[in-house]
């Protein structure tokens, strides 16, 4: 959790916990794939 909060740029690990703790699994693997979408274009 930790370093997603940094690839988040989130200077606080709980800013990531509320956030995104009750993501699902489907929407979270939909994140990923848009996120390495867009460090593959950038």
């Amino acid at each position: 959790m930790k370093t997603i909060s940094a690839l988040l740029g989130h200077t606080q690990l709980q800013l990531t916990t509320d956030l995104y703790m009750h993501v699902t699994k489907e929407s979270l693997f939909e994140g990923v794939e848009q996120y390495e979408k867009r460090i593959q274009v950038g």
